[in-house]
């Protein structure tokens, strides 16, 4: 779980525009940006509840077939391949980040956002048979870093592999095991 760090998101009469500006961060060159070639995070979610697709699959031949999590023609089952995103240093492989557009040190997300990513951590979770209240034992498969963390978790959750963040910010982080027992229920 990520925020944008975006002050509140509503000086954008358009919440795509808060997308692209995390797009363009996340792929310009390292010394304006992060350099990554694509946005870092799997899914964003905006203020009012719309769900961006973050990080493309880039192996679609129709946007129907691309996948933004897991790799095409995968089920959605414990295991499934998950595309390799870029929103946690040193623990990206197998790891799904959600980022909620916003500040949320001092405050929660919109409830229309609260909703849609209530929303998602519930389906993500039954569709990959995950208990959100478990700890999940992590394994990179390409570096061989390895921790045991919440199945749903924060950013700053991952510090001891990725370093130092207050990311989602206090009240979003806080608010993870309300999250968790709505995602049990769906």
């Amino acid at each position: 779980m990520h925020h944008s760090a975006i002050p509140d998101g509503t000086e954008y009469s358009d919440y795509r525009d808060a997308v692209l500006e995390i797009f363009r961060y996340d792929t310009l060159p390292a010394s304006n940006g992060q350099g990554w070639g694509d946005i870092g995070y799997r899914l964003v979610i905006d203020p009012n509840g719309v769900v961006y697709a973050g990080r493309s699959t880039g192996t679609a031949t129709e946007p129907a077939d691309d996948s933004p999590i897991f790799e095409p023609g995968s089920k959605l089952t414990r295991g499934a391949p998950i595309i390799t995103a870029g929103h946690v240093l040193g623990a990206n492989t197998g790891n799904i980040g959600i980022c909620m557009i916003g500040d949320f040190t001092h405050h929660l997300p919109s409830k229309p956002a609260l909703r849609s990513l209530d929303i998602v951590l519930a389906r993500l979770c039954t569709g990959l048979e995950l208990d959100p209240f478990a700890q999940v034992h992590y394994v990179n498969t390409v570096n061989g870093n390895t921790a045991t963390m919440p199945a749903i978790s924060g950013h700053r959750d991952w510090q001891a592999i990725a370093g130092p963040t207050e990311c989602p910010g206090g009240f979003l982080h806080g608010a993870l095991p309300l999250l968790r027992e709505l995602s049990e229920v769906g």
